[in-house]
């Protein structure tokens, strides 16, 4: 939780799927920006439900769908992180130009922003609190640049001149204000512009060092000849054993009915019906396994 927020002694749980939050003095909350919230007037805002908890205010954000930084990263291309940084920017800005709510009000810890996994859109967590003082739009800018500075320095490593000038305009606190942060990103947004995802099948055999990268909307995989990925070491390996399919931007495995099965993740996946995979997954086949990796 960012150093605003702890100042106005707001509690964190901690959850695997929402986040979570307690308000130790209920003269804190404030009406208004629950309503603003509830209307979804700022869509970039996370849904909030509000319960009593034990004689305190609860306010649970749901994520359900999205993903944080750390999760989303390995999907991203090497740039992409800099469209992720123009689009937290965009919904900061939509929040400070809403006129009702207050931006110190965000919680812009790392793991508290999240993002769409196809549209790379940023949702963020607003506290409905009373209104901060103004002294504090300072602090949160400061907040905000090393949010971003985090993003940049977590991606990879810094090699280009148009990379160097953004770490740099974001550590020396150059160009002034919200809107200057956004700028620092009009242009990278621009140049990396979301990527169509691609899998790869890395084996995991020492002796069988295969990688294969699918190309186009299906891929088969088999034992004979003219599949897009001949695998004829092991009879046990079908002639057409499973197909590899993109729908949608996502990705799918299909066993063709083979004799010995296909697996996912140690389970054996039922023949002829398409199971969803996701980058980490491990499929397996007869005699060897492959680590998926989808960016």
């Amino acid at each position: 939780m960012t150093d605003l927020l702890e100042r106005k002694s707001v509690e964190e749980i901690r959850d695997s799927k929402n986040c979570i939050y307690l308000l130790d003095d209920e003269d804190m909350f404030s009406q208004l920006g629950h309503k603003v919230l509830l209307s979804r007037k700022v869509p970039c805002l996370l849904n909030v439900a509000k319960i009593r908890y034990n004689g305190q205010t609860e306010l649970i954000y749901l994520t359900e769908g999205l993903q944080n930084y750390l999760t989303i990263m390995p999907t991203l291309p090497r740039d992409g992180v800099y469209m992720l940084c123009a689009k937290v920017m965009e919904s900061v800005l939509k929040v400070k130009n809403q006129g009702f709510l207050a931006v110190e009000n965000l919680d812009i810890s790392m793991d508290k922003v999240y993002f769409d996994p196809k549209t790379y859109e940023a949702y963020l967590v607003y506290l409905p609190l009373s209104a901060g003082e103004g002294e504090n739009g300072p602090l949160f800018e400061a907040e905000l640049r090393h949010l971003l500075l985090q993003f940049v320095k977590q991606s990879s490593t810094i090699i280009s001149e148009q990379e160097r000038c953004i770490v740099d305009a974001l550590t020396n606190g150059t160009g002034g204000g919200l809107e200057g942060i956004a700028k620092i990103f009009q242009n990278t947004k621009q140049s990396s512009p979301v990527q169509e995802r691609s899998l790869q099948l890395i084996s995991m055999n020492p002796n069988l060092q295969i990688t294969f990268a699918m190309r186009g909307q299906a891929a088969t995989i088999g034992r004979r000849k003219g599949c897009d990925l001949t695998l004829d070491f092991s009879n046990q390996i079908s002639r057409l054993h499973c197909t590899l399919k993109k729908k949608d931007d996502s990705f799918y495995i299909k066993d063709e009915g083979s004799s010995f099965g296909t697996g996912l993740n140690g389970k054996k996946i039922p023949a002829m019906k398409e199971i969803p995979v996701k980058n980490g997954d491990v499929l397996m086949l007869p005699g060897i396994k492959f680590k998926i990796n989808i960016r």
